[in-house]
């Protein structure tokens, strides 16, 4: 899929500097978002997110020396992976606090809102 997405980038070789860094990153991303999240089912939509993210910084990217662009791309896997821990978590609360509203509406027998 992803690289699929990659074939819409106009200059052949912004998407061969991609596909390059897709291929070379892709072990290490996929750890670095399984050492976050510890859910392999998120791990290839997180690095997918990172990559959509990148396209648009790939002239930046090219111009790295490559720890700054492993430091980069590390940081943005971890980035992403910590913001899906966050969504997850708000969403965690959104459903227990709707089961207990209604189970309140429940006990004590409150007409449930449409």
């Amino acid at each position: 899929m992803l690289l699929i997405l990659f074939s819409v980038i106009e200059e052949e070789k912004d998407q061969d500097f991609l596909i390059d860094l897709f291929y070379q990153y892709y072990p290490l991303m996929r750890k670095k978002a399984y050492e976050v999240t510890n859910d392999y089912n998120v791990v290839d939509d997180l690095i997918q997110d990172v990559f959509l993210k990148l396209i648009p910084k790939t002239p930046l990217l090219q111009t790295m020396e490559n720890c700054e662009k492993t430091s980069y791309i590390i940081y943005s896997i971890r980035n992403m992976g910590v913001d899906y821990i966050r969504a997850k978590k708000r969403q965690k609360i959104l459903v227990s606090t709707a089961q207990t509203d209604d189970m309140i509406n429940q006990l004590f027998n409150f007409p449930t809102p449409n």
